[in-house]
């Protein structure tokens, strides 16, 4: 029987825009548009070098990839760019959808970044409250270590929760095979796997 529902947050609560990696202009005083580009690119290759989310690690990586003297501010101004402007309109269903849930199961996030700024996120989606706890990778190892999946399912066994999120190597794979059930938020169908698929978070109400 679940008890508790773990949700990935980007590109699954909260889908991707365009719109997002430019934000960083803002961290440099000419509001660089390039420069902006730039660092997302080289964040989307943090994980495959770190395995933890902290500021100072964040520093070192930019100042390896990227010609540029970054300083410790400008990587808290990249959290607050990503707090404060990578969200999503408010959705109606999602509120409604996690309201539900939250009536019948325990709700978590599991999240590969800080902490703080993904609940931020979350709240000026009108969602946070819903959730009964959000681990970032501030705190734990980045999925898919497995450290990241037990402290998610700490308190109740690993066959009672169910991981909900887009990537099956980071959401889905590791907790699957240590006995959770899993749903893969495909909201394209593009994906070949076995997993059971959703295109909609609302789908869960019919599911669940």
């Amino acid at each position: 029987m679940i008890k508790r529902i773990i949700f990935d947050i980007d590109n699954t609560l909260i889908l991707f825009k365009d719109s997002f990696a430019y934000s960083y202009a803002e961290i440099f005083p000419d509001k660089d548009l390039k420069k902006a580009k730039e660092v997302y690119d080289a964040l989307e290759f943090y994980e495959d070098e770190e395995d933890i989310y902290t500021e100072g690690k964040m520093l070192n990586f930019l100042n390896r990839k990227l010609n540029y003297s970054f300083t410790i501010d400008m990587i808290k101004k990249i959290n607050e760019e990503v707090a404060e402007n990578w969200v999503n309109e408010k959705n109606q269903e999602l509120i409604d959808t996690l309201k539900y849930l939250s009536e019948k199961y325990e709700i978590y996030a599991l999240t590969n970044w800080f902490t703080k700024t993904q609940k931020r996120r979350l709240e000026k989606m009108d969602i946070l409250q819903y959730f009964d706890k959000v681990i970032g990778t501030d705190i734990v190892k980045i999925k898919p270590h497995k450290e990241a999946y037990l402290l998610a399912s700490q308190g109740i066994k690993i066959e009672e929760c169910l991981f909900v999120g887009d990537s099956a190597r980071k959401d889905l794979d590791v907790p699957y095979q240590m006995g959770a059930k899993v749903i893969h938020f495909d909201n394209n169908y593009q994906n070949n796997n076995d997993y059971p698929k959703i295109r909609n978070i609302k789908e869960l109400k019919n599911i669940l």
